[in-house]
């Protein structure tokens, strides 16, 4: 089931929830490091595989860092980064992650920040499709 949440309101709802059978979540109102340590420590987010993290120039490596060691996030399969403010060093986060050994899709948009040695940490994983 995807969930959609259009703000801050709907966000304490759905983090306040019991509801685990989410597995795909999009942000339509700003979020930033600190509603990612939210997500990561929620047990609503154990069956997630989908988080659409796009457009989103406030999550930066601090919040991939969370998401990296969360112990609910464990199924992600698709990771969407287009448009946020990582960096090589998020990119280094997520080749080490072992929480994220389902990804197998992650969208980046390839600005200033990211650089070939970036892209070549994630080369020790076995993601599919980087786009």
């Amino acid at each position: 089931m995807t969930k959609i949440i259009n703000n801050q309101r709907e966000f304490e709802e759905f983090c306040n929830s019991e509801d685990n059978t989410i597995t795909s979540i999009q942000f339509d109102f700003d979020i930033n490091d600190d509603h990612l340590k939210t997500i990561a420590n929620s047990p609503n987010c154990y069956n997630l595989q989908h988080l659409d993290l796009s457009g989103h120039l406030l999550v930066k490596d601090e919040g991939i860092k969370y998401l990296s060691t969360s112990k609910y996030i464990l199924k992600l399969e698709s990771l969407d980064l287009s448009g946020t403010s990582i960096t090589d060093k998020g990119l280094a986060i997520i080749a080490n992650a072992q929480n994220f050994i389902n990804l197998k899709d992650l969208e980046l948009y390839t600005g200033p920040a990211i650089t070939d040695e970036g892209i070549k940490a994630l080369q020790t994983r076995a993601i599919s499709k980087i786009s």
